[in-house]
């Protein structure tokens, strides 16, 4: 199963950005497609690459709000 976090609205690159201005513009940015039952399912989010942390965290604050569930995370690379 292909879970769906949409993004609610584009932002601009954040790779000239600061790490506060990546965290500010990563703010309640992303949605879980809420037909899919995640409760107490073990969710894989998968990331190209990790620099701050915030797409990452903020995604993890919108599946946190679902009951039982855990999540592990796969990155390609991190700096």
């Amino acid at each position: 199963m292909v879970l769906d976090i949409k993004r609610l609205k584009n932002t601009a690159s954040q790779t000239s950005k600061s790490k506060y201005l990546r965290w500010e513009d990563e703010d309640k940015l992303f949605e879980i497609n809420k037909s899919i039952d995640l409760s107490y399912q073990h969710i894989i989010l998968v990331d190209d690459i990790i620099t701050t942390g915030a797409t990452v965290t903020k995604c993890l604050h919108a599946l946190e709000k679902v009951d039982g569930v855990s999540v592990s995370i796969i990155s390609v690379a991190y700096s």
